[in-house]
């Protein structure tokens, strides 16, 4: 069974065709973490088309469609062995192979775009619809907030998992002890700034918006980055300020593991309508109008109720940006001028109260299309070069039991050599999985969201992520 992008060309086989349904098998890469590994929404498998082949210029026209790149010859699932230098085997079995549902990927460019205070303003109109009103900077706090800030301090020192901004054990009791100090002197509300906007300037172009919730015992936190460095540009929601160390957590993943991840498109819809509302809601007062949701997470809190994940990404006629978990050091960011790449993306956590969290990173304009329709190298073709780039992988880097969980095709952000900050979106193959790392001995990838291989779809190149 094949997979086809279609093209102009592609037509003349319209009435030949037959479609399919290809299952997917829940946890391909067998790591035994991944509840379910499927198609992203925004895109489905590709209709598996039986061709039948009745004459000589039948099979001459499915040639040529095949060497103009319009025939990928993707299987819905693929299984493959390898074997190392030093002798060890690696078998993979069933591994979902993901493309979209389009007639053609294009090359398009992009530029980085800087988040500016409409836009700043927009987001906390869509947020804080439910909020009692803007607390000017320097307000002090209320005791029932004073209150909830002393019972975050004693889970932190209790649990060992302090806040960044607390280097150790007493430092968090010093913090405790002077919010101790100043509870009876504290009012038993906030004093409010209504209706205008109080940012509190935080250094290097980056501002907080400080706001109530109507029991007067939180503070929602709404931060702003507009750096002229796309790396930094983002906007930050907390509906709990009291709840800063455990939530950073949840945008790095550290430390936690999701309950579920959801890929399939239909299982991701449902997800929207059952426990998705406030981030429908949320999406649709939001200046975004090109993004989809790719997967959705589930994790679980220390009171057991769940917090949903829902992960955000660009979409371009159809066909999304393949989210990857990516690793920066600030250093790599100065060597390269910059040119290290952010991710692209909307994450929104949600649990019983509605919206916990918001982090929306990087976000561009589309330019124009540099291409109108690339040529994508034969799936096989992408397939031995990633067997070589496993391979190697295994041989000289610093990983071993390599997991695979699916093998995706989407857009990845690169710069444009030939033009300062633009950038393009181009078709990538993205090889998803977990593998243990050497040194540590920690398996790395169970988010669901580590690119162990990344290879450009026109030329097989490998392209690294970190």
């Amino acid at each position: 069974m094949q997979r086809i992008i279609w093209t102009g060309l592609a037509c003349l086989f319209i009435l030949c065709l037959g479609c399919s349904k290809a299952d997917i098998p829940e946890n391909a890469g067998g790591d035994g973490k991944t509840a379910v590994a499927d198609v992203p929404y925004g895109a489905t498998l590709t209709p598996s088309p039986a061709m039948l082949l009745r004459t000589e210029q039948e099979a001459d026209m499915q040639n040529m469609l095949q060497e103009k790149g319009l025939v990928l010859n993707a299987p819905d699932t693929c299984s493959f062995d390898l074997e190392t230098e030093s002798g060890e085997r690696l078998s993979f079995r069933n591994v979902p192979v993901l493309v979209p549902a389009a007639d053609a990927l294009q090359s398009v460019s992009i530029q980085a775009r800087r988040f500016d205070d409409e836009t700043a303003e927009r987001i906390a109109d869509a947020i804080f619809q439910k909020h009692l009103g803007y607390l000017a900077s320097g307000t002090p706090m209320s005791k029932a907030h004073a209150e909830l800030v002393i019972m975050d301090l004693q889970d932190q020192i209790t649990s060992g998992n302090l806040d960044s901004k607390y280097d150790s054990i007493s430092e968090a009791e010093a913090a405790i002890a002077e919010v101790e100090a100043e509870l009876p002197s504290l009012p038993d509300k906030f004093a409010l700034q209504s209706p205008d906007f109080s940012w509190v300037d935080m250094g290097r172009r980056s501002e907080m918006l400080l706001f109530a919730t109507p029991d007067h015992a939180r503070i929602s936190e709404l931060c702003l980055n507009d750096s002229e460095n796309p790396f930094f540009t983002s906007v930050w929601y907390y509906r709990d300020s009291t709840m800063y160390a455990w939530l950073e957590k949840l945008t790095g993943m550290q430390n936690i593991m999701p309950l579920e991840i959801i890929f399939a498109s239909a299982l991701v819809e449902r997800e929207l309508q059952a426990n998705g509302k406030a981030v429908q809601e949320l999406m649709a007062n939001l200046p975004i109008s090109d993004y989809s949701c790719q997967a959705v997470r589930v994790i679980a809190r220390d009171n057991d109720d769940p917090v949903y994940e829902f992960i955000f990404t660009k979409s371009y006629q159809g066909v999304q940006v393949n989210y990857a978990t990516i690793t920066y050091s600030y250093e790599a960011i100065l060597e390269n001028d910059g040119r290290v790449l952010p991710m692209e993306c909307l994450r929104i956590w949600t649990d019983t109260e509605g919206v916990l969290m918001l982090l929306w990173k990087h976000p561009s304009d589309i330019l124009e299309v540099v291409e109108e329709k690339v040529i994508l190298l034969d799936f096989q073709e992408i397939l031995e070069n990633g067997k070589k780039a496993l391979k190697e992988a295994v041989e000289t880097g610093n990983i071993r039991d390599v997991s695979l969980s699916r093998i995706s095709l989407g857009y990845r952000r690169i710069y444009d050599d030939s033009a300062r900050r633009q950038e393009l979106l181009i078709p990538v193959w993205d090889i998803y999985g977990t593998y243990v790392d050497k040194e540590s001995g920690k398996r790395i990838g169970e988010d669901g969201f580590t690119s162990i291989v990344t290879l450009d779809a026109v030329t097989g190149q490998q392209l690294r992520r970190s």
